[in-house]
C-alpha cells in the first residue's frame, strides 16, 4: 500500500515540476485590434454597419464641426496614442468633395476607447451627405472583427428622422395621425411635425440627463436609452401622464402659429403630406 502512495505522489510531484519548466502562455500585445462600437446606442444597426448622423439645425450658422465616431479597443491599453487607420468608401459614399475633411483615427494612451475624428462642414440647401468609413489595420492595431469594422456618417441641416422606438413612440404621443398613441410606427412621420414640436417646447438636449433634473436619477437611464437630443424617451412622458399635457400646449402653439401666420402648418412627408399638422387629442 505505501508503495503504491509513494508512486502517486511521484507522479504528482513529476506533473508539477513539468509545468513548471513549461513556457506559460501570455497575451500578446502585437494582437491589439479595433472595431466600431456594436452598441445600438452607439448606432450599431446589426447589419454590420455602424450608423451615425448630426445635424446643424441647431447650429446653422457654424461653418464646420468635430465629429468623433467613437471605436473600441480589443486588448491591452498602452502608455503611448495609437492610430486607428481607416479608409473612406467613395463609391458608396455621396460627401462631396471639400464638404469635410480627414482628421486623426486615435485610441489615446491609458484608454480603451478612442475615435475617428472628422470635420464636417455645413450643409446648404436641402442635402444629406453620407460617408462610408472602413477601419483597416496599421502597424500599431490590426482591425477587429468584420461585423464591427464599417460606419455610415451622415450630416445635414435637417433634424434626424427619431432613431429608435423609444423616440418614435414619443412622437406619436404628441402628433394626431390614425395610429395608437403607442404606436413607434413612423408611417405618419413629418419633418415638419417634428420640428414644430421642437418650436412649441425649444426641445434640443434630451440626450443630456443633467439639462433635466426635474426627473430623479433613477430615470437617467432613459436618457442613454434614446439618446436623441430632440424627443424625450417615452417613459418620459408616461410620468402622471404628461404626454397628454404635452398634446395640450403642443395643440395651443400650433393654434396660435396658425392664426397669426394666416397659413396652417403642414406635413411635409409621410402619409398625412400636405395635411394640417394637429397635436394629439386624449
Amino acid at each position: 500500500m505505501m508503495k503504491k502512495i509513494n508512486y502517486i505522489i511521484g507522479i504528482i510531484i513529476g506533473i508539477f515540476f513539468s509545468c513548471e519548466n513549461e513556457t506559460i502562455p501570455y497575451y500578446n500585445s502585437e494582437n491589439d485590434a479595433v472595431r466600431f462600437s456594436n452598441k445600438i446606442n452607439d448606432g450599431y444597426g446589426g447589419d454590420g454597419i455602424v450608423y451615425q448622423s448630426y445635424s446643424f439645425v441647431s447650429n446653422p450658422l457654424d461653418e464646420y464641426v468635430i465629429y468623433d465616431i467613437p471605436v473600441i479597443l480589443i486588448g491591452n491599453t498602452s502608455d503611448k496614442d495609437r492610430t486607428v487607420n481607416y479608409t473612406i468608401d467613395t463609391e458608396k459614399s455621396t460627401a462631396t468633395e471639400g464638404s469635410y475633411e480627414l482628421m486623426e483615427g486615435i485610441i489615446p494612451a491609458n484608454h480603451n476607447e478612442g475615435y475617428i475624428r472628422i470635420k464636417l462642414y455645413n450643409v446648404t440647401g436641402d442635402k444629406t451627405y453620407e460617408l462610408r468609413i472602413s477601419i483597416q489595420s496599421s502597424d500599431e492595431l490590426e482591425k477587429g472583427p468584420s461585423l464591427y469594422l464599417n460606419a455610415a456618417l451622415s450630416w445635414s441641416n435637417s433634424i434626424p428622422t427619431p432613431p429608435n422606438t423609444y423616440t418614435r413612440i414619443t412622437y406619436n404621443m404628441l402628433i394626431q395621425s390614425p395610429l395608437s398613441f403607442s404606436s413607434s410606427s413612423i408611417s405618419y412621420y413629418s419633418p415638419n411635425a417634428l420640428k414644430t414640436i421642437i418650436a412649441a417646447f425649444n426641445w434640443n438636449d434630451w440626450d443630456n440627463p443633467d439639462a433635466h433634473p426635474e426627473y430623479p436619477a433613477a430615470y437617467k437611464r432613459y436618457f442613454t436609452q434614446a439618446n436623441y437630443k430632440y424627443l424625450p424617451h417615452y417613459i418620459l412622458l408616461n410620468v402622471e401622464q404628461s404626454y397628454s399635457s404635452f398634446a395640450t400646449q403642443l395643440g395651443k402653439y400650433i393654434e396660435e402659429y396658425n392664426s397669426t401666420h394666416g397659413t396652417p402648418l403642414l406635413h411635409d412627408a409621410g402619409t398625412l403630406l400636405g395635411q394640417p399638422i394637429e397635436a394629439r387629442k386624449y
